[in-house]
């Protein structure tokens, strides 16, 4: 039998997670399964040659549900950290989601667009978010919503020049909205070296 570690969630429930028996050296010995220089992907839990959304719900399906492991554990370990864990289940997630929204950021909807940038911004992609608020503000020209994510994404960033240029965009088409001030002064306040005031 494996080794456990017990998992406290904020609700007071707790898990057994096993730790699998195996080390980056040896990795398909350990499971009875492929040598180690056998060709995977990383991230195909499931082995069927195509990273989907299947993989990382195979992943909580072996932690969670008692599913056997796969054949190869390099596979799983989707962030190659040596652990087959909760870890590798967000690891692809976040992946497939950045990839859908790459591929999918001239076919969205300025709703989905909105989101998709916003979403990007807390996962800290900013270059994924200025791309998604570049397509939404081509889709809504004159519309303050995007010019304001900008500015936000670009202070996020760093970028304190950008912010206030899309600052200054957001005020031409709203000139009372409260976080466009904001950013405005925030990034005007950067970039002379004055304090920011809270």
């Amino acid at each position: 039998m494996g080794t456990f570690h017990r998992l406290l969630v904020p609700a007071g429930v707790s898990f057994l997670l096993p730790i699998l028996p195996w080390a980056p050296g040896d990795a398909g010995r350990a499971l009875g399964g492929a040598p180690p220089e056998a060709t995977f992907i990383r991230g195909d839990v499931n082995g069927d040659g195509i990273l989907d959304l299947s993989d990382p719900v195979d992943t909580l399906c072996i932690l969670f549900l008692g599913s056997p492991p796969n054949d190869c554990p390099r596979a799983s370990d989707s962030n190659h950290d040596g652990l087959v864990d909760i870890g590798d289940v967000l690891y692809s997630l976040r992946f497939l989601y950045l990839e859908f929204v790459r591929s999918d950021v001239e076919m969205a909807t300025s709703t989905e667009l909105d989101l998709h940038s916003r979403f990007a911004l807390l996962l800290g992609e900013h270059d994924l978010a200025r791309t998604v608020t570049a397509a939404w503000e081509r889709k809504q020209p004159g519309d303050p919503a995007p010019p304001l994510r900008r500015a936000q994404v670009e202070m996020a960033a760093g970028a304190y020049l950008p912010a206030h240029r899309a600052a200054e965009r957001a005020l031409t088409a709203s000139p009372a909205d409260l976080t466009a001030l904001e950013i405005e002064a925030a990034a005007e306040a950067r970039m002379t070296g004055l304090p920011i005031a809270p």
